[in-house]
């Protein structure tokens, strides 16, 4: 069964030279947990629509620097944290919006990390509260925790063949480079248009 990591836990990782989250405060460790900071990077999309694993055009999504962003009622941004996070090889990590920004009606959107993950994740936020709110660089919003694994996974996610996000800097959705997408769009091609389907895989002499 998995367990948190104590903060002496991740403490003495970073003794080891195995540093979390860089740079790394022992300020902002939490008894079980590591806060994270915003980072002054954003991105939005410019879609009317999107049908799921589908590919937009990459024109359509803008990536930004900011010094503060407001949010009305309802809407969302893609904020970059600041931190780069790097999972151990034993643990998986979920990224948790702070309880005191979810007092305010401010909805942080969990995200997963799988052993092995190295890179600095969008927070998805949106203000569900009942007046504008900014954003600013620098402010702690949300927090790291560890889980341990019951052993060592036989693959690390940057080995995953579909890795989209291992290495990644404030990254966009790319569902539609999931590999059962691209497995659906074959079948559709091969049975709609199994000539061009040939001539695609190489199948035509």
């Amino acid at each position: 069964m998995a367990a948190a990591l104590a903060d002496s836990t991740i403490e003495a990782l970073a003794d080891k030279g195995i540093q979390v989250v860089d740079p790394f405060d022992r300020e902002r460790l939490q008894p079980s947990s590591i806060d994270l900071r915003l980072g002054d990077e954003h991105f939005k999309y410019d879609l009317k629509q999107y049908i799921l694993g589908e590919r937009y055009d990459e024109e359509k999504v803008t990536k930004e620097g900011y010094e503060s962003l407001s949010l009305k009622h309802g809407e969302t941004a893609f904020v970059g944290i600041y931190e780069k996070i790097s999972i151990p090889n034993h643990t998986l990590g979920v990224i948790f919006p702070r309880s005191s920004i979810t007092r305010l009606g401010i909805h942080i959107v969990p995200i997963y990390l799988n052993p092995g993950y190295v890179g600095s994740p969008p927070l998805t936020i949106t203000n569900q509260a009942g007046f504008p709110i900014i954003l600013k660089p620098g402010y702690r919003v949300a927090q790291l925790v560890l889980f341990a694994l019951d052993g060592y996974p036989s693959r690390l996610y940057k080995d995953i063949e579909d890795a989209k996000y291992h290495e990644e800097h404030v990254e966009p959705s790319r569902l539609y480079q999931d590999k059962e997408i691209e497995r659906l769009l074959d079948e559709i091609i091969e049975e709609k248009a199994p000539t061009l389907f040939k001539m695609i895989k190489g199948k035509l002499s």
